[in-house]
């Protein structure tokens, strides 16, 4: 074979590589955006905010722990305010 056609598959397959590489940030980005999204939220006050991640999210481990933080600080909200309504009573 000749060097050229070499040369052609070469830069074809850093071409696939170079596409799917920008479609993982692109997704990267996507997932990140929700989660700073989801941030705002809980910032504000939102407890009830989740975060969904699918099995093959690069971020997943990300969404699991701040949605396990909003669940234990709604939790605890709960509890502070149970708290404070039996100290009236």
């Amino acid at each position: 074979m000749d060097i050229n056609v070499y040369l052609f598959i070469v830069i074809a397959l850093m071409l696939l590589i170079i596409m799917y590489l920008l479609f993982v940030l692109r997704r990267v980005r996507t997932q990140l955006a929700l989660i700073k999204d989801a941030l705002e939220d809980i910032k504000g006050g939102n407890l009830n905010r989740r975060i969904l991640a699918g099995e093959n999210d690069m971020t997943k481990t990300i969404c699991y722990d701040i949605n396990k933080i909003a669940v234990n600080s709604q939790a605890q909200l709960i509890r502070q305010r149970q708290s404070e309504q039996a100290y009236k009573r």
